[in-house]
């Protein structure tokens, strides 16, 4: 099941905020590092050969970082250019929210990088979403000016943690009515052993 169709199925009760596009305003400022670096998404051979010669000219990378799941995107735009990629926030009763990729515009910077729909957001700039306001991952994309790093997990990861979050759920409250029925149980048991109390099939026999 994709992202798209899970989160459709979750209903509007569990999202958070709406898209956003980061936007950036024009910045004077001295020239970046000349070392360039591309590593290109398959979609890439199907654009225009200006297309492929922008991308050339761009400061972008993608390194992976602590498992296979795991991707870091480095995207330089020009003063007049949007990163070309929205955002969203996506939660359920499970698990924490998290913060995912919806939307990238083909031929933007954020393409011509790799970034995917479905991938999730675990740092901006090395730093840690977690517990972040959807405005304030807004506002350290602002932050970014030309050049943003973002550290991301896939869509596999995500559904997996899913998985896990609803079975664990699942058990908390297996457990929770297992040591119900162990108080009940034991409480039975001290009556018994007290004289309290007798059993079903004794009272029916003094009758």
């Amino acid at each position: 099941m994709s992202l798209k169709r899970l989160i459709q199925q979750r209903g509007n009760g569990y999202c958070l905020s709406s898209n956003y596009s980061p936007t950036l305003e024009p910045i004077d400022g001295p020239p970046l590092d000349n070392q360039r670096s591309q590593i290109f998404s398959d979609p890439i051979g199907r654009l225009s050969k200006d297309c492929k010669q922008l991308a050339l000219n761009r400061t972008s990378s993608i390194s992976k970082s602590s498992g296979p799941h795991r991707k870091t995107f480095k995207i330089f735009k020009e003063d007049n250019e949007t990163f070309g990629f929205e955002i969203q926030c996506q939660s359920n009763h499970f698990m924490e929210t998290c913060t995912y990729i919806c939307n990238v515009k083909e031929g933007s910077p954020a393409f011509l990088t790799g970034l995917q729909h479905g991938y999730i957001l675990i740092s901006i700039n090395g730093v840690s979403i977690k517990g972040l306001s959807h405005k304030e991952q807004v506002d350290m994309i602002k932050s970014s000016r030309n050049l943003l790093r973002l550290d991301t997990a896939n869509e596999a990861l995500l559904m997996k943690r899913m998985e896990l979050e609803t079975k664990l759920h699942c058990m908390k409250k297996t457990l929770q009515d297992k040591l119900a029925e162990l108080h009940a149980l034991c409480l039975r048991e001290k009556d018994l052993a007290c004289g309290k109390s007798e059993l079903p099939c004794c009272r029916s026999k003094k009758r």
